[in-house]
């Protein structure tokens, strides 16, 4: 490791994968949770329709969140390392906060 290089990238890419892990969890509680949604007769397809709705955003956050946990262990990409951390706060989370924070802080050890 360099001198100006701490371990703040690396910890805050752990935190963001941690995160998309629990993300991940949840999202596969969501589907089996879905199996149970009872659904009017008259309209077959809503609960395929409502899961799907539901499905694209937290698909897309856990994505954002592996992408950013990635580039910030990598440190390379520093915008989207940051913008991951970000989007890992969705739900409210303290890892996404916190790693954040530590990439927010650790700047100038990313690759231009």
């Amino acid at each position: 490791m360099d001198n100006n290089q701490t371990a703040k990238p690396v910890i805050a890419g752990v935190l963001l994968l941690i995160s998309a892990g629990f993300k991940l969890l949840g999202f596969f509680a969501l589907l089996a949770a879905s199996i149970f949604v009872a659904v009017p007769d008259m309209f077959p397809r809503l609960g395929f329709l409502v899961v799907l709705l539901v499905s694209l955003p937290v698909v897309f956050v856990i994505a954002m969140t592996v992408a950013g946990g990635i580039a910030s262990l990598q440190r390379r990409r520093w915008t989207l390392a940051l913008t991951g951390a970000i989007i890992a706060i969705l739900p409210f989370s303290f890892l996404g906060v916190a790693a954040t924070i530590l990439i927010a802080l650790s700047r100038e050890e990313f690759e231009r």
